[in-house]
């Protein structure tokens, strides 16, 4: 089973991957994880990435993806912000991927991204996310203003009705 936690930044991915993870014992990466060296200072000093910058970070999101699927499955937090994405992250799979789309207010994600220690995504480009936010027409899409537990509640009962 592949899961896909996605969303723009500060939607809390990576929290609800993590706790996904857990609750299914399934691995889980982070995308932020596979950022090369120059994405990471791209976005640090406040540039958005463009696909050229995304398009290698996806592929190598691809084949851990498909490694992973060939053992018992994984959790991936990743922003795949785009169909396009999407798509590249899901093309080498006979079983659909169960996707988890974590939405928010703008409001809401720059308190959240305001609030982050070390991270290197720079909260200005959460306008940039939003307007490249493409929604996907599948899974699931869940409002990240409750809290944790009720979002990953969420996400875990629509996995167990799909998986």
């Amino acid at each position: 089973m592949i899961i896909v936690v996605a969303g723009v930044s500060g939607t809390g991915e990576s929290s609800v991957g993590k706790a996904l993870s857990e609750h299914f014992n399934l691995p889980f990466l982070d995308a932020d994880d596979f950022h090369p060296a120059q994405n990471i200072a791209k976005m640090q000093s406040g540039s958005a990435l463009t696909d050229k910058d995304r398009w290698p970070w996806l592929t190598t999101l691809a084949e851990a993806l498909t490694k992973h699927h060939q053992e018992k499955g994984a959790v991936l937090a990743c922003s795949a912000l785009k169909e396009s994405y999407r798509a590249l992250l899901s093309a080498n799979y006979t079983l659909p991927i169960i996707w988890i789309t974590l939405t928010g207010s703008a409001r809401l994600l720059e308190a959240r991204l305001s609030a982050r220690q070390s991270h290197f995504f720079d909260g200005r480009l959460l306008q940039t996310q939003l307007a490249t936010f493409e929604a996907p027409n599948y899974g699931i899409q869940i409002d990240v203003a409750d809290p944790l537990d009720k979002v990953v509640a969420q996400a875990a009962s629509y996995i167990k009705q799909h998986a």
